[in-house]
């Protein structure tokens, strides 16, 4: 299966008027940036069957504006797993057994997206990735009963895939 690890927009910053952090909102900057991004992930062909984000409400909001790349009527499921700093056991476990047909979207934080996208890639406690806000990678995963190994097919920056999107061209 593809997974697509997506790091949320750009967000308030901690000391706003937020609540607390778990409330954070995206800002009007990382909403229009993420529509540009599923723009681009929309002229690559990118299909969702399922998008999982994290309870918090920055990454809601980001996987609520991933779905237009989904092929079926549905909404993001919440997975406590995707959560900050928690133990990504349960997610693998997860993942292991989905059946997902196109893609799984998986919408989280750092540094807990380059955890995911290296214990995929590498294995547990073997280096990490870094995720700008809004960035994407795409691990192609086969799912075995020890634990997900899985091939990086891309990663994008979100000034990539803005770049992707722009109607000015470079002459």
């Amino acid at each position: 299966m593809l997974v697509y690890l997506v790091r949320h927009a750009i967000a308030e910053q901690r000391n706003s008027q937020s609540v607390d952090d778990a409330a954070r909102r995206l800002t009007e900057q990382g909403v229009e940036r993420m529509k540009r991004n599923v723009a681009a992930l929309a002229a690559m062909d990118v299909e969702l069957d399922a998008i999982w984000t994290s309870p918090l409400v920055r990454a809601r909001q980001t996987a609520e504006l991933l779905t237009p790349l989904l092929r079926r009527e549905r909404r993001p499921q919440i997975v406590d797993a995707l959560s900050p700093s928690s133990d990504h056991n349960g997610l693998f476990s997860q993942l292991a057994d989905t059946e997902i047909e196109a893609g799984l979207a998986l919408v989280g934080h750092e540094p807990d997206m380059g955890e995911i996208g290296a214990r995929l890639l590498f294995g547990e406690g073997c280096g990490v990735m870094t995720f700008r806000k809004g960035g994407v990678a795409c691990i192609e995963v086969e799912a075995d009963d020890e634990r997900p190994c899985g091939v990086l097919r891309w990663m994008l920056t979100p000034k990539q895939m803005r770049a992707m999107t722009s109607s000015s061209k470079v002459g």
